[in-house]
């Protein structure tokens, strides 16, 4: 961000996912459609089980899936140490009403520092490279 403020005369504007489901992978594959039960996606919700954990499928109108990450990125617990990022997103896909009113209410409040206790745990969520340097 350095670089672009020296060559650009400001920041640039960023914008930071905190709070989601990543996607791990796109398919044009359809998987009901191969057990002959197109569109029953429309009604269930489906997930791949391995030894890592549980990964939620997302169908889309057009047969396509999104394959999710098992684990929820939570970097709520950082919010006041982020700096120069313009916008902080909550990706919601696959929680239920109650969840996303206890994450906004749990992110406001790190925000507006009424919140001083960790939200994170680590068997169901991770940080992702957010504290890791790539290089």
């Amino acid at each position: 961000m350095n670089a672009y403020y020296e060559e650009n005369d400001g920041y640039p504007a960023l914008e930071m996912i905190v709070y989601g489901r990543a996607p791990l992978m796109f398919t044009k594959y359809c998987s009901m459609r191969k057990l002959n039960q197109c569109r029953v996606c429309k009604t269930k919700s489906y997930e791949l089980k391995d030894e890592h954990g549980t990964f939620p499928i997302l169908s889309h109108e057009d047969c396509t899936s999104t394959l999710l990450n098992g684990k929820t990125l939570n970097l709520l617990d950082e919010l006041p140490n982020i700096k120069g990022i313009e916008a902080l997103r909550l990706n919601f896909t696959v929680e239920s009403k109650e969840q996303v009113v206890n994450v906004i209410h749990m992110a406001s409040s790190k925000l507006n520092g009424s919140m001083n206790n960790a939200v994170f745990n680590q068997e169901t969520e991770t940080r992702g490279h957010f504290n890791k340097e790539i290089v």
